[in-house]
C-alpha cells in the first residue's frame, strides 16, 4: 500500500497590518500558528499602536509547523488577550505568488467576517 506524503515546509510570512481595533495604546502582537498544533510559531515584536484604530507590524515571521494541506490562525493579542483571530486555508496560499491581500478579524467583540 502507499500512503500519501506530505511536506513540512517553513514558511516565511509577512504580517502587514490590523485595521478596526479600536484606538489603543497598548502593545499588540500578532501570532501566527497551525490550527491543531500546540507549538507556537512565528510571533510579530509588540508594537505600541497611536490614537488611530490601525496598526502596522511589516514583519516577516517564520512558521516551522506547517504541513501541506495545514491552515495557518492569525490571533492578535493585546497583552495576552485575544482581540480577533482569523484563518487562512492552504489553498489561499500555497500557489504560484502566494497570498497577497487582507483576512478579516472576527472575536472578542468584532464583528465577524
Amino acid at each position: 500500500a502507499i500512503s500519501s506524503l506530505r511536506a513540512r515546509i517553513f514558511l516565511q510570512i509577512l504580517i502587514g497590518d490590523a485595521k478596526g481595533l479600536g484606538t489603543t495604546t497598548s502593545a499588540l502582537r500578532c501570532s501566527c500558528t497551525v490550527k491543531g498544533k500546540t507549538s507556537p510559531d512565528g510571533a510579530t515584536q509588540p508594537i505600541v499602536g497611536d490614537s488611530t484604530s490601525s496598526w502596522r507590524w511589516n514583519q516577516e515571521v517564520t512558521v516551522k509547523q506547517y504541513t501541506t494541506g495545514d491552515i495557518l490562525v492569525f490571533t492578535v493579542l493585546d497583552n495576552g488577550e485575544q482581540l480577533g483571530r482569523a484563518t487562512l486555508p492552504s489553498d489561499s496560499f500555497m500557489t504560484v505568488g502566494g497570498f497577497s491581500g487582507t483576512v478579516p478579524l472576527s472575536g472578542s467583540g468584532l464583528d465577524d467576517g
